[in-house]
């Protein structure tokens, strides 16, 4: 099978570019044809895979790329299209609609912020015609599926599919300064981006009020920053010895760290499906996570901003062993194969 995936691809890092990489190596590892157009990419790195095309500098090299990548596609490609909170994408859909008329085309939306985007009654009706333009879509979460369900997208169309994706397993290592902690201290890691949706905060709070000969906390931030958020954070960090920050590491080096971990915590505001939360438990790690969207099954859920109920918690002494056994990656398969059937 051709499939050209449409998204971002590390770096820079993020849960889409994350799942995109290792949906590539599962596809390619079954012997199907896959390319990449990273929309994000101005030029190709020294590490980019030969199946990744980058779009090009500046607008009109984005375009140029965009409509070259679209003529040579042959008609029988599954075009897959991954997106997050659908904040841009929504204008340039009609072209991307357009220039792939032929194609078979599947869009994945991995951002759960997009829900609080699309109320007003003109922009309901806008994504209603978006998505029922397309063959399949792929929601990561209940929450979305309803949403999308009540602007009138075609239910058939709709597929819930958790973007997880196991990561490989590899001897990379982790930083000394945390390495040297594991095993000695309860290991807490929490990421995303530095930006307010992730509120921070709520942690902070509870590592004032945690022994911290018994605990140390790792933030890896990546990606996405908000100066005025991210000197906030700094500084409410600085205070505490047992806090380590990490930024922008590669998926294998922070994969390794939850391996090592102890705890992870979620404390974001607004969720699509977390890979960094199903990452965890596949490792069979303990999981605290905000009440925003519903959570995997054996995540202990705190009131979303609560910071009380997540030092709880903590203090709760909660273990987990959960392991994921579904086969998320033969359910996206089955996508491919049934529309193109």
């Amino acid at each position: 099978m051709d499939i050209l995936i449409v998204g971002p691809y590390p770096p820079p890092l993020g849960g889409n570019s994350v799942h995109i990489q290792r949906l590539v190596s599962l596809l390619q590892a079954e012997k199907h044809r896959v390319k990449v157009l990273d929309m994000f990419a101005d030029h190709p790195t020294e590490h980019s895979p030969s199946e990744v095309l980058s779009s090009g500098d500046g607008v009109v090299g984005k375009l140029r790329m965009l409509i070259s990548t679209a003529w040579s596609t042959p008609y029988d490609t599954v075009v897959h299209i991954h997106v997050s909170a659908m904040g841009r994408f929504k204008f340039i859909a009609p072209f991307l609609l357009i220039l792939f008329l032929r194609q078979i085309k599947v869009i994945t939306i991995h951002s759960g912020s997009f829900i609080s985007k699309t109320t007003t009654h003109l922009q309901c009706i806008y994504v209603k015609f978006l998505l029922n333009r397309f063959h399949g879509i792929i929601v990561v979460n209940q929450e979305q599926a309803n949403h999308l369900k009540g602007l009138g997208v075609l239910p058939q169309k709709l597929n819930l599919i958790p973007a997880f994706l196991p990561p490989p397993i590899d001897a990379t290592d982790i930083p000394y300064e945390i390495k040297s902690i594991s095993g000695k201290k309860t290991l807490v890691v929490t990421s995303g981006y530095l930006t307010p949706l992730y509120h921070y905060e709520v942690l902070v709070d509870c590592i004032a009020h945690l022994d911290p000969g018994a605990f140390h906390f790792v933030f890896a931030f990546y990606n996405a920053v908000d100066l005025e958020y991210e000197a906030k954070i700094y500084v409410m960090l600085q205070q505490f010895a047992n806090v380590s920050i990490i930024r922008d590491q590669p998926p294998e080096v922070f994969a390794a760290l939850l391996r090592q971990s102890d705890i992870y915590v979620r404390t974001a505001l607004t969720d699509g499906d977390a890979v960094a939360v199903r990452e965890a438990l596949y490792f069979g790690k303990t999981v605290f996570a905000s009440s925003c969207v519903m959570r995997p099954d054996n995540c202990y859920v705190y009131q979303s901003g609560n910071s009380s109920d997540l030092c709880q918690l903590f203090l709760s002494g909660n273990e987990s062993t959960y392991r994921p056994s579904e086969p998320y990656f033969q359910q996206i398969l089955h996508v491919y194969n049934s529309i193109s059937a």
